[in-house]
């Protein structure tokens, strides 16, 4: 399972090479992390570095088989599970500031 997501995933990183080199290789970076340490396990979804999340990022992590993404933004997105939000958390935050943003 994982053989064939590294594999649906290479044809794509080659085309966001050319774009956002060092965000794919950070991507890329941590997905072979991923793999190196829990092989045995399926990672479900992936949290875009610096919280890139273009349609062309999306249909990337779609093809290598992840169920889900995450950006760095908060509040609602409907839709695509592809292109979900999630909190850049500063720890410079009030609770009430933290509460305010879920």
């Amino acid at each position: 399972m994982v053989t064939s997501r590294l594999s649906g995933f290479a044809g794509s990183l080659r085309r966001i090479f050319s774009a956002h080199f060092f965000i794919a290789w950070l991507l890329a970076a941590a997905i072979f992390f991923y793999v190196a340490t829990f092989d045995a396990q399926a990672v479900n979804f992936v949290a875009y570095p610096s919280g890139l999340s273009t349609g062309f990022v999306q249909a990337a992590a779609k093809k290598a088989g992840y169920a889900g993404g995450v950006g760095t933004w908060y509040g609602k997105t409907p839709g695509a599970s592809l292109n979900m939000p999630r909190i850049k958390v500063s720890g410079f935050w009030s609770i009430k500031e933290f509460a305010s943003r879920l």
